[in-house]
């Protein structure tokens, strides 16, 4: 069995709706401006908005990503991989508090969100509460994904998969389609994780298999 991570931001949550009605509500942006998150912050560093941006993001890490529903899909595929056997552990890099405005606990609010959305239920996906942890650097993230000995980590950004060990299989989340990454294999749907899971334990069964023969 494998032991999986997986980032949280951009990634277990899909931040790109929230972004996007609150940015319209505070009157930052136009309807014309294509519903994602990277979309509202590229529009509001070009238009010399940028500290909006970083305000909204306080707010929405710290408070509205409660209104925030989990994908089905994912609910239901990573209930089957614990079910199957799977170790499996949320690995962060979040802050305390937000680097402006309120000073909203993030960790409480990101932990309060698994909660709601029945991570730690056994009724829901059953993970243990202490295979969550939430990094205040970058640094730290990525020592705690190799301590833990991750067999599998899933990431939005592939710069945090390039400065895995090679011995880690890094899975690019990718929502935006139209980016293509070539130096990893990425989904844009969480019903295609069972997919790769498999193919990761086939390898690992050859690899024990042929070193069995040496």
């Amino acid at each position: 069995m494998l032991k999986i991570g997986f980032d949280f931001d951009n990634t277990l949550v899909n931040y790109d709706h929230i972004f996007y009605e609150l940015a319209f509500e505070k009157g930052l942006i136009n309807r014309d401006i294509e519903k994602t998150k990277v979309s509202v912050r590229n529009y509001l560093r070009e238009t010399g908005k940028e500290s909006a941006f970083t305000l909204m993001q306080g707010e929405v890490y710290g408070k509205k990503i409660l209104e925030i529903k989990a994908s089905q899909d994912l609910l239901k595929v990573l209930k089957k991989l614990i079910c199957d056997g799977h170790q499996l552990f949320i690995i962060s890099h979040k802050t305390k508090t937000p680097f402006l405005g309120p000073k909203y606990d993030l960790h409480k609010a990101a932990t309060k969100w698994l909660e709601i959305n029945q991570f730690f239920s056994k009724d829901g996906i059953n993970l243990n509460l202490d295979n969550v942890y939430f990094e205040e650097t970058l640094d730290n993230k990525i020592e705690r994904i190799i301590k833990l000995n991750c067999n599998l980590f899933i990431d939005d950004l592939p710069e945090i998969l390039k400065k895995l060990d090679d011995s880690i299989f890094g899975l690019h989340f990718n929502l935006n389609k139209e980016i293509k990454n070539n130096e990893f294999e990425s989904i844009s749907e969480w019903h295609q994780l069972p997919n790769i899971v498999e193919k990761i334990i086939k390898k690992k069964s050859e690899i024990s298999l042929t070193n069995k023969f040496i």
